[in-house]
């Protein structure tokens, strides 16, 4: 991420945070995360190291962020809200808190007692050990990439368009923002020069509007698993796009728990499945594995 964008998300935080953020780490370029906790002191994460600040979270802290999120006009960002989340210069940053019992069970918050900002991170090569068996001359091989939460499967997935995005036409379907952020319509990390990206659209419509009138070979997705996201690749895969798509799981047994991921497995349409490491090795890659057909043994 361009430094200008990452100063753009600390900014976010109340002055006094930053302050103390200075103070034990002069890298702060290398922070994943960042927890706000109300009644608790503010958590800082480096890769897998957790700095405890010397600062209490207050209230007032938790509101200042959402305010500045927001732009102070809470409406802008209502639909995400209510979805437990905001994108802000490709940072998601998520909430927790309380429910307002009009909203419950759909969301809405009454009171948000805390937020997590997750700050994406560029590593520009890391998808080069699986592009020979993921990319071919006039595609991608479907292809599911797996890990637990803050195992870098974004980050993989950024650098695997990129690769394939330098030698035909991509669209990456970026639902909330943190593939690839985008800044006054520019993209503000590298996704190869013949890669098209569609911000803030659900998938199955962003992928939709890619086929028909993008014209990719390839579409790159983040955080697929229920039926709705599988029918959208599933779409795109009988109009020959291939696809790269992350899941949360362990490995790809138990992505195969999620609805989704089953039916497309079951119609053999994932080829190759990228098993990652969890958050104690990031983007670390455990396994590369070609998907023996269903019905096959």
């Amino acid at each position: 991420m361009k430094g200008t964008h990452f100063n753009r998300i600390l900014s976010l935080l109340p002055t006094d945070i930053r302050e103390c953020i200075g103070e034990i780490s002069a890298d702060t370029k290398s922070i994943t995360q960042i927890r706000l906790k109300t009644g608790s002191n503010a958590l800082v994460y480096l890769g897998s190291k957790i700095l405890e600040l010397n600062f209490r979270v207050e209230k007032s802290h938790i509101d200042t962020v959402i305010s500045r999120i927001t732009q102070y006009s809470p409406i802008r960002a209502a639909s995400s809200f209510a979805r437990g989340y905001a994108s802000f210069c490709g940072a998601r940053i998520g909430f927790w808190g309380e429910c307002m019992e009009e909203m419950a069970p759909r969301g809405g918050f009454k009171e948000v007692s805390g937020l997590c900002i997750r700050i994406p991170h560029e590593v520009i090569g890391c998808g080069e050990s699986v592009a020979k068996a993921v990319i071919g001359t006039g595609g991608v091989a479907n292809t599911l990439i797996i890990s637990p939460p803050g195992g870098g499967k974004t980050t993989l997935l950024r650098d695997i368009a990129r690769i394939a995005g330098s030698l035909f036409a991509c669209v990456i379907i970026d639902e909330r923002g943190e593939i690839c952020p985008m800044a006054q319509g520019v993209p503000t990390m590298d996704v190869g020069k013949y890669t098209d990206v569609l911000v803030g659209f659900e998938k199955k419509e962003a992928l939709c509007m890619a086929v028909r009138n993008l014209s990719p070979r390839a579409v790159f997705t983040d955080e697929i698993g229920t039926s709705y996201d599988a029918q959208a690749l599933f779409d795109a895969s009988t109009m020959g796009v291939g696809f790269v798509a992350t899941a949360h799981g362990r490995d790809f047994g138990d992505a195969l728990k999620r609805e989704g991921i089953r039916r497309l497995y079951d119609n053999n349409l994932i080829t190759y499945a990228i098993t990652l490491s969890d958050m104690a090795h990031p983007g670390k890659i455990e396994a590369l594995k070609r998907v023996v057909p269903c019905g096959c043994t």
